[in-house]
């Protein structure tokens, strides 16, 4: 089993999920990192609907979402330099409209776009019956029979129909058999693959590692408690405390593996607050304002951290006591599985973690878990009921 399938099925990919068939599991969304596409095998037509939900992660220009073109009859719906071009029939038009998370809704000779700034209804080009006699790609678009403008495009669903009925309803999923994300059509039942280059990527692909499921800290219902989540070194969760407004901390961790030999496990401003490994797992250093300490590790069993009152406890010893302060000396946020702003990632397992302000009063209390719906891993704050995913996960 490579690496990739491996850490997958510790991320906890199941089979059969979202009402697909056995090895096949929905996705919030499926991306193209712009050489991943998909042929729908729906020929352009004047007489076709168009349902999309996506969202472009790049502001790169001419990026299409989907579409085909034969001669001078044109399919598509396209990034230009106003914000969308989008043309049915024989002439392309801007949309006035630089919202780049939007549904399309396009029936007969009208483009609807909705976004955050309410639906932008457009007419296209006077209608016309015909055919383009090329495929429909998605994104991607069909260029007499080659794939263009390929793009760093994310897309949640994916609709055809005409006046016989729907045609394609494609939604993202990943394939556990194959090893691959692609789109599993409702109509036909069937797994369209990319026909492009690479793997296109979903939120599985940012998910950490996790442990087993446990049943401690009593969640809400859509959510799955576990006893750790792990980096690979592309996680991490931001808490959203600044480390001059946080007086106490509590945590336990196990260094895992090194990802870089001056990693941090948590942390705010560089050598200023948090914890990491210095080359070793057996050994960490611990900067309180500023001041470094360096401490045996234990790589088998969890260790704990604590802060509180102004004194630093490692695994049951003190180790200094300061008057009642801040931790930090920088207001930059602290950090799990890195220091702030995701500078010296690591490799390392958190069980726990809870943070208090200056009256030592809980702020944060951080379990490790995923929902349920969508197997995406974060932490849970019990204290204010917010979901934390991996900050890297892009969000649709």
């Amino acid at each position: 089993m490579d690496l990739l399938k491996r850490y997958r099925a510790m991320a906890g990919v199941k089979k059969g999920g979202g009402g697909l068939p056995a090895g096949y599991i929905q996705t919030e969304w499926i991306q193209s990192t712009g050489t991943q596409w998909i042929d729908t095998g729906i020929e352009g037509a004047s007489n076709l609907t168009v349902e999309c939900t996506y969202k472009m992660i790049s502001g790169t220009l001419w990026q299409a979402v989907f579409g085909c073109r034969s001669s001078s009859k044109n399919f598509y719906f396209i990034k230009d330099e106003v914000g969308y071009g989008s043309t049915k029939y024989t002439n392309s038009l801007g949309v006035n409209t630089y919202q780049i998370k939007t549904d399309i809704n396009w029936v007969d000779n009208e483009i609807t776009l909705s976004n955050t700034d309410g639906i932008h209804t457009t007419q296209l080009s006077a209608s016309q019956t015909f055919t383009t006699g090329n495929n429909i790609y998605l994104f991607a678009f069909n260029n007499y029979g080659t794939a263009g403008n390929i793009g760093y495009t994310a897309i949640c669903s994916f609709k055809i129909s005409s006046n016989t009925g729907v045609l394609i309803d494609l939604i993202p999923c990943y394939d556990e058999i194959n090893d691959e994300n692609g789109m599993f059509d409702l109509v036909s039942n069937t797994f369209f693959r990319n026909s492009g280059t690479g793997k296109f990527i979903s939120p599985y692909d940012y998910n950490f590692i996790k442990g087993d499921n446990v049943n401690i800290n009593n969640l809400p219902s859509e959510y799955q408690e576990v006893n750790w989540l792990q980096s690979n070194g592309t996680q991490y969760i931001d808490t959203g405390v600044s480390g001059t407004s946080a007086y106490g901390l509590y945590m336990e961790l196990l260094p895992s593996s090194i990802i870089d030999n001056y990693q941090s496990y948590m942390g705010g401003q560089q050598d200023n607050f948090g914890i990491g490994a210095q080359g070793a797992l057996n050994q960490c250093y611990i900067f309180f304002r500023a001041v470094r300490t360096l401490v045996g590790a234990d790589a088998t069993n969890f260790n704990t951290l604590e802060f509180s009152n102004g004194k630093m406890t490692w695994n049951g010893t003190d180790y200094n006591t300061t008057a009642n302060v801040s931790l930090s000396t920088n207001s930059a946020n602290i950090t799990l599985f890195a220091a702030a702003n995701n500078t010296r990632p690591s490799g390392c397992k958190i069980k726990s973690c809870q943070i208090k302000d200056n009256n030592y009063t809980t702020i944060r209390n951080m379990i490790p878990c995923y929902k349920k719906l969508t197997n995406i891993t974060g932490m849970y704050d019990k204290i204010n009921d917010i979901f934390y995913p991996n900050n890297n996960l892009p969000i649709l």
